[in-house]
This record gives C-alpha cells, structure tokens and sequence, in this order.
C-alpha cells in the first residue's frame, strides 16, 4: 500500500470501516493460504462464501456484505468463478514488490550459498 494513495485517494472517500475492511481484502489476496496473485481463492476457481470472509476478517456477515458490495460498486474487487474475489488492478498494488522481488531472491540465494561453504569444511 502507498501513502500517498491511501490518505489522498479517492478511498478517503470510503467509510473508516469500508478502508479498514479493504486493507484486509488485500492482505488476503497475497496470503499463501487464499492466494497471492490478487485472488482470493480456496482451491482454483473455489472462493470462500460470505459467511468464511466475514470470519477471517472478524466481522458480522451484514458487515462484509455492506463492504463487499461497496467495493465491488467502486471497482475495487469483483467476483469471478467459484464466488472467487479478484482485486481489480492487482499489479497497481503490487509494483514495487514485484520489481524488487529479483533482487530479493538474489540475496537469499547468495546467503545460502554462504553458509554451505561456511559449514562442515
């Protein structure tokens, strides 16, 4: 998430709890567990019901359901096979990670390399 977006854009707009819940959804599209590629899924093309979201995220059911449609009105998520949740624009929020996710792995791998030589010798 970017600063600037997020206390100058147009999802200050949004009710506190609308941005609270939004934040949430996207934490969920990049989890291992529901996905990480701007999808919130179970299984492929198997989405979570209401009732499953509304539990991850700690809210009433009414309450994701009043978020869900406002997020899908404002373009922000919409619903795909399988009630699968995608993030509209996904990359936009996601850019900066992925450009330095190379780098990242790079290091990782010369760090491992390191401690093999460094071992038993």
């Amino acid at each position: 998430m970017y600063a600037d977006k997020w206390l100058r854009g147009t999802l200050r707009d949004e009710t506190a709890a609308t941005r609270g819940i939004w934040a949430d959804v996207l934490m969920l599209a990049a989890d291992g567990a529901y996905g990480d590629k701007g999808i919130v899924q179970i299984a492929p093309k198997l989405g979570l019901s209401d009732e499953q979201i509304s539990r991850l995220l700690w809210l009433s059911e009414p309450e994701w359901c009043a978020a869900k449609t406002r997020l899908i009105e404002t373009n922000r998520i919409m619903l795909g096979d399988g009630n699968t949740l995608h993030i509209v624009n996904w990359t936009k929020y996601q850019s900066e990670y992925d450009r330095q996710k190379p780098q990242r792995q790079s290091k990782s791998s010369k760090g491992k390399k390191k401690k093999k030589r460094g071992g038993a010798g």
